[in-house]
């Protein structure tokens, strides 16, 4: 019956290609056993069709010549049907069959392959051209190396079993290294042979052996994801505990990598879950970098500690919220992790979302109390961070949860300080009206504020004092004892107004008055008496009026 390629679904195709290759496993096994066997037919036939008088002793004498000439015309090579692997047979079903190969230098063909690559769950990567032939081949016959070393590597490399068991059979050194110092089974694992790797171990191969860069068998197969090879290497005492060069053991790579399965069963085997690598990072530091959610729940589940730490200090529940992962933070938070632990430079993880922006988490975390006003090393608060970053939406967060502004950090830097320097006339508004909102008296707070802005040079802020002040003085009732306070603070605020706006037009100033309009507090301006008008003279100054009158030196006018 001839096949219908267009009808047979691939998994068929696979199990048919599967099945094939296991019978010619077999008979490859078996080839040798029957060249023999065949051979003592042939003589007996010879024996028993050539008379008996032409022999002497029971053994034939006339043509003996003639018979070993027949017996080995008949099993010449051309005459026994040449194994072939099931690809190549299925390749010619389908008119695109593979060009056969010269035969292996051992006389006989040697099988390239391993059985599903990891436990029989699939065959050998096969490629299709146009969808109509396979265009992978499994016979090889390049061998390197005399003594079995090289040899046993090579096939071990390219899964050739038959090969393999060949060599083993042979004497070859099943823990021999290459320049690498790759074992055979290493290269059978780090090309996922899971038969010829069955087939080492089994035969007594080193299954912690390990190459230059001190990677086991075991590390390379739970790196690359392979199951079967970790569950075969592991029943045959595999170290879960072996190291790296990067000091990273192999439930490090199998968390990094996501595969669940896989650290499951590290986990069974007695991988530690609070195992670190050279960075003091624990398994639980990868996985909630990543985002791995299945993996933290079961690693939790197995004695994960929550608040383990890095080398720096950085707990998981740190490490998810620098990387921004809302939802692995409300895990860990969910699971009882420490939204105040700090790292090695006393910063929390609130610090952190403050200044990356990462509005929706900071809100998370000070749901859960996160300390809104805690320090890290350099004095800073949460607040701090979010307004060196420019970021007014985070910072009247932290304002409305309650972050002090009237704080400063280990360098005698305040927060309205750090607002000026970010230019950025919303969050000197923010911080200059949250502090004197905070301030039980604010009489203080603008007289500091005025300074700062004097200071700094930040007319904006100047403005802004000036215009909440005399806000308040018209809130005030003129007969209440506050508007003779208020009164006093803006003759205090004018005077500094005055001494910082005429050491700009010292060259021309003559005098400066600061007057109030009709005597009302809620009414000051400055009155400037001068020689000859500034080419460019400033019309207002902190948020003041400014009025000059050109007056010609007397006496009666000093400084």
């Amino acid at each position: 019956m001839s096949w219908k390629w267009g009808k047979i679904s691939d998994l068929e195709l696979e199990l048919e290609v599967k099945r094939c290759y296991q019978s010619l496993l077999k008979a490859e096994e078996m080839s040798e056993e029957c060249v023999l066997t065949h051979n003592d037919i042939g003589i007996a036939m010879k024996h028993k069709s050539l008379p008996e008088e032409n022999s002497e002793n029971g053994v034939p004498g006339k043509t003996t010549d003639d018979a070993v000439r027949w017996t080995s015309k008949l099993f010449q090579p051309e005459h026994i049907p040449r194994l072939q692997s099931p690809l190549t047979l299925l390749g010619s079903l389908k008119g695109n069959s593979l060009s056969p190969k010269s035969p292996s230098r051992t006389g006989t063909p040697t099988l390239r392959g391993d059985l599903g690559r990891d436990d029989s769950d699939c065959l050998p990567s096969m490629a299709l051209h146009d969808d109509t032939s396979l265009t992978c081949e499994l016979e090889g016959d390049t061998w390197e190396g005399t003594d079995g070393r090289d040899g046993l590597s090579n096939a071990a490399k390219s899964g050739q079993i038959v090969q393999v068991q060949r060599l083993i059979r042979g004497g070859a050194q099943i823990n021999a290294v290459d320049r690498d110092g790759k074992s055979p089974l290493v290269h059978a694992v780090e090309n996922g042979f899971t038969a010829v790797a069955k087939e080492l171990i089994e035969h007594g191969a080193y299954v912690n052996q390990r190459d230059k860069n001190k990677r086991t068998p075991l590390r390379i197969a739970t790196e690359a994801g392979k199951k079967c090879l970790t569950n075969i290497l592991l029943k045959n005492r595999a170290s879960v505990y072996i190291l790296d060069e990067e000091m990273k053991a192999p439930l490090h790579y199998a968390v990094e990598k996501n595969f669940l399965d896989i650290v499951e069963l590290l986990l069974e085997f007695g991988a530690p879950p609070n195992q670190s690598d050279g960075k003091q990072k624990k398994p639980l530091h990868y996985a909630a970098e990543r985002g791995h959610l299945s993996i933290v729940e079961l690693l939790l589940s197995r004695g994960a500690f929550i608040d383990c730490m890095d080398g720096d200090m950085k707990t998981s529940l740190f490490i998810a919220v620098e990387k921004g992962l809302e939802v692995m933070t409300q895990t860990l938070i969910s699971r009882g992790a420490s939204v105040n632990a700090a790292d090695r430079r006393r910063q929390t993880a609130l610090h952190s979302a403050a200044g990356n922006g990462l509005l929706s988490i900071a809100l998370e975390l000070i749901a859960n109390r996160a300390g809104v006003n805690s320090r890290d090393d350099a004095g800073k608060t949460p607040l701090f961070h979010a307004v060196k970053g420019r970021d007014v939406t985070m910072a009247n967060a932290l304002i409305q949860h309650g972050a002090q502004i009237d704080s400063s950090d280990n360098a005698g830097k305040t927060i309205l300080r750090y607002a000026i320097e970010t230019n950025s006339e919303a969050l000197i508004y923010l911080v200059a009206k949250a502090e004197q909102d905070q301030s039980g008296v604010r009489r203080y707070v603008y007289q500091r504020q005025l300074l700062t802005a004097i200071q700094e040079e930040c007319h904006f802020l100047g403005k802004t004092v000036w215009n909440h002040v005399l806000d308040h003085c018209t809130l005030v009732s003129k007969h209440a004892l506050e508007y003779q306070m208020m009164t006093a603070t803006v003759h205090s605020l004018l005077e500094a107004t005055c001494k910082a706006f005429s050491r700009i037009i010292h060259q021309v100033l003559i005098k400066l008055e600061p007057i109030l309009r009709d005597g009302r507090a809620e009414s000051p301006y400055l009155l400037a008496h001068v020689t000859a008008l500034p080419p460019h003279r400033p019309l207002t100054f902190m948020g003041l009026p400014v009025v000059y009158t050109v007056t010609y030196f007397n006496s009666k006018f000093s400084h």
